[in-house]
């Protein structure tokens, strides 16, 4: 959850963003990352690998380094609410669940990856029902 004026680069240990330069400019010339493997964002039975990874494609390398520009804040003043998948926890997610405890969201978790919409659709779909009827 970028804030305006940020890249998502920005939110990520140096380190990191430098490995993720040098890969997309070994894979593409620099225009994209290659598609990262479904067990890295928590997606491990072996029907739902299957169903993703031909479903994965390069990442544009200049989302990740596109400051993000805003005309109203985050959230916009709107109800939100945020969505934590813990099951295995998604690192790179704890800055956007810091962000949103900050303003105060209210936060959900459920126990899956990142992918929860493959992972685990009916408790997602059940959890955002849940959610609608409260705002």
């Amino acid at each position: 959850m970028l804030e305006s004026g940020e890249t998502w680069f920005d939110l990520l240990p140096q380190d990191l963003a430098e490995d993720r330069r040098k890969l997309a400019e070994t894979s593409s010339n620099g225009l994209s990352l290659p598609p990262a493997p479904p067990e890295s964002f928590g997606i491990t039975r072996l029907d739902d690998v299957a169903f993703l990874k031909p479903r994965l494609t390069p990442h544009p390398f200049r989302t990740f380094t596109t400051a993000l520009k805003l005309k109203h804040p985050v959230g916009n003043g709107l109800p939100a609410h945020y969505i934590e998948c813990t099951d295995p926890s998604y690192p790179p997610a704890k800055i956007a669940l810091a962000r949103a405890q900050a303003k105060g969201w209210p936060v959900s978790q459920i126990a899956t990856g990142h992918d929860a919409m493959v992972s685990e659709p009916e408790r997602l779909a059940d959890l955002l029902e849940g959610i609608a009827k409260e705002l």
